[in-house]
């Protein structure tokens, strides 16, 4: 094991710490608010743009940025509103050991996709001597 074994197992381990404070049903929905959010606005942002431009007399760049903003901001509150009742109703219902073991595993998973996401964009980058024999020598560069 060398450090670059250490430093993934590290961002792995720092998710999934997160994920047991956090439990899998705030997990979801803060990533389901995010991508929910940029899709939603994406769609609604012109609409917004319009209100904005009629009340507040901007230009029209600033309110398809003011827009995009307004929108994403409400459907993410929205979401992870109804996340925390959802995860209230679970420790209320005797549920939280479920929502906390499902959220060190989801955790995990998305600590091991960005040491992934971050392992590819470095194969891409020109090769650093040091780190390709970190690469070669490590056991969990391969599997993540």
């Amino acid at each position: 094991m060398n450090s670059l074994d250490i430093v993934i197992l590290s961002v792995i381990g720092f998710f999934a710490v997160k994920g047991i404070f956090r439990g899998i049903i705030i997990e979801i929905f803060t990533l389901g608010s995010i991508v929910l959010g940029y899709l939603i606005s994406i769609r609604e942002m012109s609409l917004m743009a319009d209100v904005l431009k009629h009340y507040l007399h901007i230009p029209d760049v600033l309110s398809n940025v003011l827009g995009f903003a307004v929108v994403f901001t409400i459907t993410v509150f929205i979401f992870r509103w109804i996340g925390l009742s959802l995860k209230k109703f679970a420790k209320w219902s005797f549920l939280g050991w479920v929502d906390k073991s499902g959220g060190v595993i989801f955790g995990a998973f998305k600590g091991a996709l960005i040491v992934s996401l971050f392992l590819l964009l470095e194969s891409v980058l020109p090769p650093a001597e040091g780190l390709k024999r970190q690469e070669s020598e490590s056991m969990l560069f391969k599997p993540v």
